[in-house]
């Protein structure tokens, strides 16, 4: 594969699966009830962690920047702003503290690296450990001294763990995303079909071991084609569960958040559980922080800002 030739478009495929079907529709009122946490029709990407936010926004000018909400105070990261959405992660790194990892990428959604931000300080630095100069690294996340990413490059592809200067390879190419807790990785998967017009994303877990690749076991799957079907994006680990966003059309849009037990992901028929209440038309990311969950609606037409679904709060049922 060339050195630029890397597939960065897509890491939006999901995205856009679930952006266009949206689009199309006469918008249901957005986040009706939910408590809005900020008032931004850009904002995108939201991550969470130990009560600390952090989403992407975009200026009047088209570039985009880093927003953290730490307590009440809403305030950009004294970062680079970039041509493009950022995606952070955040994760804990010692006692009391929270860092975010994402992708800087010097052209288009290629040739990204992967930097490390110290919520409290600011301090922002390129982790050279993982960022190769001929590779891509991006969908990263991040739990102390661990990261997991996925790499593009002219060698081998897929998804990667890193901890303690030590990179190793765990397979499974066409990852998007990831959120990483200790020795167990979330992650979400896209891949076009062959042979007919239908796309596949899926949800799966996978459990790293001293030796070796580990486990990679999935949990849920969306078949795609048209302007029905289902697609998975966004994972997260939170307390006992990993937790998706789950994107139905056919004929009506539904839109809610799943999750599983860790305990059960790798069971022949893993105890998936729906939200009872849906989620506005339009969501591109959540987040979950302790229980509570959060979203934003991207590019969608009616998108206001970063919401927390708590009117009423999800309530899981099935499995």
């Amino acid at each position: 594969m060339p050195d630029d030739a890397f597939s960065g478009d897509m890491r939006s495929r999901t995205t856009l699966l679930t952006a266009a079907l949206a689009l199309v529709l006469a918008g249901a009122p957005p986040a009706e009830g939910d408590t809005l946490v900020h008032g931004d029709p850009s904002a995108e990407n939201v991550t969470a962690h130990g009560g600390v936010l952090m989403w992407s926004r975009r200026d009047a000018g088209g570039k985009h920047h880093l927003v953290q909400r730490a307590g009440a105070v809403v305030s950009d990261v004294p970062a680079a702003t970039s041509k493009h959405p950022f995606d952070p992660d955040l994760g804990p790194a010692g006692k009391d503290r929270v860092v975010a990892v994402y992708e800087r990428c010097r052209k288009a959604f290629r040739r990204c690296d992967l930097y490390r931000l110290d919520v409290a300080s600011g301090r922002e630095r390129r982790i050279r450990a993982v960022s190769t100069r001929r590779g891509s690294e991006f969908g990263a996340s991040v739990w102390g001294e661990r990261y997991a990413f996925t790499r593009e490059g002219p060698a081998r592809e897929g998804l990667f763990t890193a901890a303690r200067g030590r990179t190793r390879f765990l397979g499974r190419p066409e990852v998007l995303e990831t959120d990483v807790r200790s020795r167990t990785i979330a992650l979400a998967t896209y891949s076009a079909g062959e042979r007919v017009q239908v796309d596949f994303t899926g949800i799966y877990v996978h459990r790293v071991r001293s030796r070796g690749r580990g486990r990679s076991c999935l949990v849920d799957r969306g078949d795609q084609g048209a302007a029905e079907g289902t697609a998975l994006n966004s994972p997260v680990l939170d307390g006992d569960h990993v937790y998706w966003h789950d994107f139905t059309a056919g004929p009506m849009i539904v839109e809610r958040v799943a999750r599983a037990p860790l305990t059960s992901a790798c069971d022949r028929r893993p105890r998936i559980q729906a939200s009872g209440r849906t989620l506005p038309v339009g969501v591109d990311s959540i987040a979950v922080d302790r229980g509570a969950v959060y979203y934003t609606q991207g590019e969608y037409v009616d998108a206001t800002g970063v919401y927390m679904a708590d009117s009423p709060p999800p309530r899981f049922a099935g499995g």
